[in-house]
């Protein structure tokens, strides 16, 4: 009989915390949209003033809407998760200590990931650092805490991690395989071989990507196919398969537009133009990589930017090609972007020894290489570590 008495309190409990979730989740899809309205630099004050917009529903809401933005707004999603963190701590209406708890840890885990989008890969570092500990708390946030280990990888990547990377990227791989969660696990394989790209272990990297994209076009996620055709093209690429990755690219490009995924497309379209620049196909290459630039300007990413503008440089360069007038155009564009200062005497740099006709590759491309170290600039080859897709 006690048995039976305690198997019906817990029923009632677990009942009672659903209800408090699923009314927070109503209250934030209320008033989340309505904080989102207004101008970023009244949000704070507006969720200082009502608890209703500093309530766990809404901050949850609020995280959701940072993660939509990752790709488009990425200046904006950094925004919205900063502000979360300035009031999940207080938090006062979870439905449970474990929901408060997985609420910090999302909200760190978030915050990373709208800082590495946004170009700062250390702060990213720290944040998902913050978010693994938190989640740590509760053992029956485990499957939370591999979540955000994953997210980690590809800051690792960035930064130059590259054992460490490889490691966790793994690892969460097997978490997720012995929790039956296979789109985790796809996640998780995608992680890994972008570090083993990073690695320039292609051969390896393209077998990995093979098996994804089979298993998409099985399952019908085009998302992961999008990706997976987008890594086995920049592995043929380094493989010298040109005519493959010529192929792959617009495949997956199709799929990145009608998903409207704008940052991967560029990222797509990148990479087919280093294909059809080697294949001696300079006008449509540089093309192609004006695109690219439009984009990224648009977004703000400057940093992607001028490495793209860089490869233009450097492509019309090796075809014999004037490039004093794009050199010039090039400093001007950044400065007004508002490149760091370094950037831009390095770019200025170029300039200069275009004038004087002086430039060479080597020059071009340490250049590149220092900005993009320099700004942080994301590897070409994308694969991104976190969706949410299992929920």
């Amino acid at each position: 009989m006690r048995s039976s008495g305690l198997e019906g309190d817990r029923f009632h409990e677990v009942c009672d915390v659903s209800r408090l979730d699923q009314l927070a989740r109503e209250e934030g899809a209320r008033h989340g949209p309505l904080l989102l309205k207004q101008p970023p630099s009244g949000w704070r004050r507006t969720m200082r003033g009502d608890p209703c917009y500093r309530g766990y529903g809404t901050l949850e809401f609020l995280l959701e809407a940072a993660r939509a933005k990752f790709e488009t707004e990425p200046a904006v999603a950094r925004e919205i998760t900063a502000a979360v963190l300035d009031f999940v701590d207080g938090v006062e209406d979870a439905p449970s200590r474990v929901h408060w708890i997985g609420l910090q840890g999302l909200a760190w885990k978030e915050h990373a990931n709208a800082l590495r989008f946004a170009g700062d890969l250390r702060q990213a570092l720290q944040a998902v650092e913050r978010s693994i500990e938190i989640y740590g708390q509760n053992a029956g946030l485990h499957f939370e805490q591999t979540r955000a280990r994953l997210a980690s990888v590809n800051i690792h990547r960035e930064i130059g991690n590259l054992g460490q990377a490889l490691s966790i990227a793994r690892e969460c791989g097997s978490i997720f395989l012995d929790y039956g969660q296979r789109p985790f696990v796809t996640m998780a394989r995608l992680c890994e071989g972008a570090v083993l790209f990073s690695l320039k272990q292609f051969a390896e990297a393209l077998r990995i990507y093979t098996a994804v994209v089979e298993e998409a076009e099985i399952e019908g996620d085009k998302l992961t196919l999008a990706r997976g055709l987008t890594n086995v093209a920049e592995c043929a690429r380094e493989l010298g398969d040109l005519a493959a990755a010529r192929d792959l690219y617009p495949r997956a490009l199709v799929h990145f537009e009608e998903l409207n995924l704008p940052t991967e497309a560029a990222r797509v379209r990148w990479g087919y133009a280093l294909s059809l620049a080697a294949l001696g196909r300079i006008p449509s290459a540089v093309s192609e990589l004006y695109k690219v630039r439009a984009v990224y300007l648009s977004l703000g990413a400057n940093a992607d930017a001028t490495v793209s503008m860089l490869d233009i440089v450097r492509i019309r360069f090796d075809a014999d090609e004037d490039v004093q007038e794009l050199c010039a155009d090039l400093v001007a564009t950044c400065s007004a972007a508002g490149l760091t200062q370094n950037a831009i005497e390095a770019l200025a740099y170029l300039r200069e020894q275009s004038k004087r006709r002086m430039l060479t590759s080597t020059k071009i491309n340490r250049v590149r290489t220092y900005i993009g170290e320099l700004t942080r600039t994301p590897a070409l080859l994308f694969a991104r570590p976190d969706d949410d897709e299992g929920e």
